[in-house]
């Protein structure tokens, strides 16, 4: 990169945070998450994503996967995520249209790719959330995210 477009970088990084924008940083330089299910592919940003103590953030979208009833949604991680302590969020809408919430923690390095299947074969996975847990607590003394990752799974579009 020239001085000049490296000067124009910065200069529009410091026009857009005046102007009350979360970070400068593209979604590729952070990591991202691949999910899979019915020969379907997303590679997605965090929804999210702070520094440790949360002084720079910046915000992505959900991204969209729609995945059958029944169906299984595989989940590969890239180390940034997998080496690190991270919690999986998991939401299902049951038959009789009850919405199920379920979640699991993974100790640094145990797990790089994870399949969510639903508990029972005629519940709809709603979505899935990947969460980097900082060292902060809310009230409750539940994990506050630092990073988050999501995917809106169900076959019904997000109404706005």
């Amino acid at each position: 990169m020239t001085p000049n477009k490296r000067r124009l970088g910065v200069l529009l990084c410091a026009m857009a945070l005046g102007a009350g924008a979360v970070g400068c940083s593209s979604s590729t330089e952070l990591p991202q998450i691949t999910f899979y299910s019915d020969y379907s592919t997303t590679v997605t940003g965090p929804t999210t994503y702070c520094s440790l103590d949360f002084t720079r953030c910046s915000t992505g979208t959900t991204a969209q996967l729609p995945v059958r009833i029944g169906s299984p949604l595989q989940i590969s991680l890239p180390t940034a995520i997998g080496d690190a302590p991270w919690r999986l969020l998991t939401s299902y809408r049951t038959p009789s249209g009850v919405d199920e919430v379920g979640q699991r923690y993974f100790r640094p390095g145990e797990k790089m790719a994870v399949t969510v299947t639903p508990p029972d074969p005629r519940d709809q996975l709603t979505g899935v959330e990947i969460q980097l847990p900082s060292g902060a607590t809310d009230g409750n003394g539940n994990p506050i995210a630092r990073a988050t990752w999501s995917v809106h799974t169900d076959t019904a579009p997000i109404q706005p």
